[in-house]
């Protein structure tokens, strides 16, 4: 009887096969992993300055309406009744996830694409209300 010293080009095959069909299930299962995870930081962060904008705008109302307000030490530019893109972003807490520009947080892993982002929009008059809005169909 003789001992087999290594693999066949058969067992070769059936080994890249097996393997070639298990990237093919595991990629789009990971691609759909990440963009839930991607989904879901935007569903935060939305939630997060949504947050922010009420309370500054209560803590605003319950000051006198000033042009100004401090919070935890902050100076906060107020622009009818809510915070300046500006003052936005020093108080919503991000993390290296996004990047932020004039009222827009864009998720780094989709630079450019609008569809995976959070907007804030001050209001343009008296009486107006701040917006916040999530977009998560290009995550």
């Amino acid at each position: 009887m003789q001992r087999s010293k290594g693999f066949t080009a058969t067992d070769l095959a059936i080994i890249v096969t097996v393997l070639a069909m298990a990237a093919a299930l595991a990629v789009p299962r990971y691609m759909s992993l990440n963009a839930d995870h991607r989904s879901r930081a935007v569903d935060s962060l939305a939630a997060s300055a949504d947050s922010f904008v009420r309370l500054s705008n209560k803590l605003w109302r319950t000051s006198g309406f000033p042009d100004a307000i401090t919070v935890d030490g902050n100076f906060i530019e107020i622009v009818y009744g809510y915070p300046s893109t500006d003052a936005i972003e020093e108080m919503v807490v991000l993390n290296e996830q996004f990047a932020y520009a004039n009222g827009v947080w864009t998720h780094r892993d989709r630079r450019g694409d609008p569809g995976c982002s959070v907007i804030y929009t001050p209001p343009v008059r008296e009486g107006g209300e701040a917006r916040i809005a999530r977009y998560t169909s290009g995550c």
